[in-house]
């Protein structure tokens, strides 16, 4: 009995003393819960995918840079292919206090519902977040408010040249196999895709499955004219490149119907692919899938930065041996001039439903003030993400599934560190592109719009009504599906007419007349 008596007792104290530690823990899991508590949760949405492996440890940094301004951070990543519908529905829901915006979304047009809040009206409470754009330039903010407003905060771009970055994106390795030489316009692009068709390892694969090849075509084909602002900004207008002062119907040229008699000759040729209406609006992601698996040795819409910063990395862990050149197509075209970054950049707005406005806008001015933050947002946690080499940022034995997605708005130029790279034959052809667009810029002219900010006055209203005209009646054209292009082609400019055309056209042309007229 006393044998058993202790074995109780000892029992009682071993079941007390673990109760103990269990009324331990829950007293620092609801300790933990009450400091979380203190923090408001602000809820970004972004376009881009998810690392793998490493939030935990993201969250855990971003958490202690956060709470200093009494919140915490997270993100959601829309995948790119869908982009422009997904950002709509997170606008709708409320759910998020900031929306990634730009040429992927309808930013404008969600502007002008009042989808966002004007930023202006926070100027006095992060006054180094203005200033660190106006110290730049001190218009560069000013230049990008619409209707009266400023709608989100720009990722910091310096003032360049109109080269957009688009291009032609191919393995220059299989050159000598097809007896090419390297691309450098048109006709060695257009033999390349051929070539490409004829080949056993590609025969059955699509070379073309992004619905804007014809944007492509159009920095080719249209140095007669000059952007506006961009092809994504303003799709349905141009100015002679004489003197930018008559504006021009772009789907009208000359030029443009020349483009779709190519896209009606690569469609039939099974260059395009066949069930290219049913893509998505940005077939990027696509591409490079398809590249991977080597089912397609290139790609005709891809901004070289996309190519330097998602595509090589992923291409060179799985085929290292491939080797890679870039026909950038606005080089190619000519009229290279200085431009000012303006309202084609990406930005991130905050939401006009968020509850906590005043710790939003010092999030976006943490973002472009602290060097450890902007760090963290743009690439990530050290060691799991990325290394640092010989003082760049280096993926370097990081897996293409771990590679961090930054929040897409946020780069800044002042912030940005240096980039190693790990493919050196696409390393130089990317420090001979980026030498030739630094000597470009010491020598070009001034754009002659270089002042001109466009203003709504409508505009966009308007475009939302030419959009579905678009959608209906040219992008099957642009895309190379028609029977018969003349009668095909009359009946979508006819229809955009009936939709607004002429007035969109005039309300541009109004405010150039005012812009030419106050700098006579």
């Amino acid at each position: 009995m006393k044998k058993s008596a202790g074995y109780l007792a000892l029992f009682s104290t071993i079941a007390a003393l673990s109760l103990s530690g269990c009324g331990t823990a829950t007293k620092q899991e609801a300790d933990s819960e009450a400091k979380a508590d203190t923090y408001v949760t602000l809820k970004a949405i972004t376009v881009g995918t998810m690392p793998e492996n490493g939030m935990d440890e993201f969250y855990e940094e971003l958490d202690e840079m956060t709470e200093e301004l009494g919140c915490h951070l997270r993100f959601d990543y829309i995948p790119w292919g869908d982009e422009r519908s997904q950002l709509n529905m997170a606008i709708a829901s409320g759910e998020y206090d900031f929306i990634s915006n730009g040429n992927f979304s309808d930013y404008y047009q969600q502007a002008a519902k009042g989808a966002f809040l004007d930023l202006n009206q926070y100027r006095d409470l992060v006054p180094d977040l203005f200033a660190h754009y106006e110290d730049y330039r001190a218009d560069f903010l000013t230049n990008l408010e619409w209707n009266g407003g400023l709608y989100g905060i720009p990722q910091f771009k310096a003032d360049s040249i109109s080269d957009s970055g688009e291009g032609f994106f191919y393995r220059s390795d299989l050159l000598k196999d097809w007896n090419l030489p390297e691309v450098t316009d048109f006709e060695s692009m257009q033999n390349y895709l051929y070539a490409a068709k004829a080949d056993p390892r590609y025969q059955d694969a699509a070379m073309i499955t992004d619905n804007r090849a014809w944007t492509a075509l159009w920095h080719m084909f249209g140095a007669n004219y000059q952007e506006i602002e961009s092809i994504e900004t303003i799709p349905y207008a141009v100015v002679d490149a004489a003197d930018g002062k008559n504006v021009v119907s772009r789907f009208e040229t000359e030029e443009f119907r020349q483009i779709l008699d190519v896209v009606h000759q690569w469609y039939q040729d099974g260059i395009l692919n066949p069930g290219i209406l049913a893509s998505s609006d940005n077939e990027g992601m696509t591409a490079l899938e398809m590249m991977l698996r080597d089912e397609k040795p290139c790609e005709t819409n891809v901004p070289i930065w996309s190519v330097n910063d998602a595509c090589i990395p992923a291409l060179y862990e799985k085929h290292p041996e491939w080797e890679y050149g870039f026909f950038d197509y606005d080089l190619y075209g000519g009229n290279i001039t200085k431009v000012k970054s303006g309202k084609e950049l990406s930005c991130i707005s905050v939401s006009a439903k968020c509850q906590n406005p005043e710790m939003a806008v010092k999030i976006l001015e943490k973002l472009h003030t602290d060097q450890d933050f902007y760090n963290l947002i743009s690439y990530g946690v050290e060691g799991v993400h990325y290394e640092k080499k010989d003082g760049e940022i280096s993926h370097e034995g990081i897996a293409s599934k771990d590679a961090f997605s930054y929040w897409v708005g946020s780069p800044d130029h002042m912030l940005e560190l240096s980039k190693y790279m790990e493919d050196k034959q696409w390393e130089q052809v990317y420090t001979d592109l980026r030498n030739q667009q630094q000597e470009l810029k010491a020598t070009a002219p001034d754009n002659l719009l270089i002042d001109f900010t466009w203003e709504d006055d409508g505009l966009k209203e308007i475009e939302s009504q030419l959009d579905e005209v678009r959608k209906d009646y040219l992008l099957p054209l642009c895309c190379g599906v028609s029977d018969n292009i003349d009668a095909d082609y009359q009946t979508a400019i006819d229809k955009l007419y009936e939709a607004g055309l002429q007035e969109y056209l005039d309300i541009l042309q109004k405010q150039l007349d005012e812009y030419w007229e106050e700098r006579s």
